[in-house]
């Protein structure tokens, strides 16, 4: 192998090696996870919801309450390259200062309303 190949090959190496490092430990970003279902618990002011795509991640959420409706946005700090499957569902409890009652739950992320189990058991 001559100098230059050695070289060459050196330096792949440690371009491949700098991509799984930044891979695995960053850098990390925050991205919203979605919402797909939820179950009312404690006195209608608690939902246990269902997060898609959090396999591996530490969720968090904000919680925005109107007269008509309550919206949740789920998030997570990600990798920006995975490595492992997220493909899995997580469940997160949100609670807010009202009652749910007739409130509509929607998903901040995508606008889209999320079927709510469990009103008036």
């Amino acid at each position: 192998m001559t100098r230059g190949v050695a070289i060459r090959v050196g330096v792949g190496v440690l371009a491949a090696l700098a991509v799984v490092a930044l891979a695995v430990l960053g850098p990390w970003w925050s991205r919203d996870l979605p919402v797909m279902e939820a179950t009312v618990g404690d006195a209608d002011r608690e939902l246990t919801v269902l997060l898609g795509d959090a396999c591996g991640l530490d969720p968090s959420r904000t919680v925005v309450e109107t007269d008509t409706e309550v919206r949740v946005r789920a998030f997570a700090k990600a990798p920006l390259i995975e490595l492992w499957s997220t493909d899995c569902q997580v469940a997160l409890t949100v609670g807010f200062a009202a009652p749910l009652g007739d409130r509509a739950l929607v998903d901040e992320a995508t606008g889209e309303q999320v079927e709510v189990t469990g009103r008036g058991a």
